[in-house]
């Protein structure tokens, strides 16, 4: 079975339940997952990336911050993990991508900030 990938973080309160499923939107690339998640009201959110639902499988930066600014290391267990962080307006849509086939672990997270989302 192919392992799935999951998108948790301050945005939904960093439970597992809420969590945001990655979707693969290339079959060209099956290394290529997209998420998306809204902005809440702080202005920013952190998150990590979970392996199959599993909290012991956890990707997240080597050095807390925006994605692209530090490695990314894992999957291993969340409890000492980091997070990546990014800012925008309440309401704005974050996609985040997680690249399983980048040629670097510095790319193989990145974010785009979108448009507002209707609530």
């Amino acid at each position: 079975a192919r392992d799935t990938y999951q998108l948790v973080g301050s945005f939904c309160d960093w439970r597992l339940a809420q969590a945001v499923e990655f979707t693969s939107p290339d079959p060209a690339r099956p290394g290529l997952f997209a998420a998306t998640f809204q902005m809440g009201q702080a202005y920013r959110e952190e998150f990590q990336i979970i392996v199959n639902w599993n909290v012991s499988q956890v990707y997240h930066p080597v050095v807390a911050g925006k994605p692209g600014r530090s490695f990314a290391a894992g999957p291993e267990p969340s409890e000492t993990a980091l997070h990546w962080e990014v800012s925008g307006l309440p309401g704005q849509s974050v996609e985040v991508i997680f690249d399983h086939g980048a040629e670097d672990n510095l790319r193989m997270v990145t974010c785009k900030v979108g448009a507002l989302m209707l609530q």
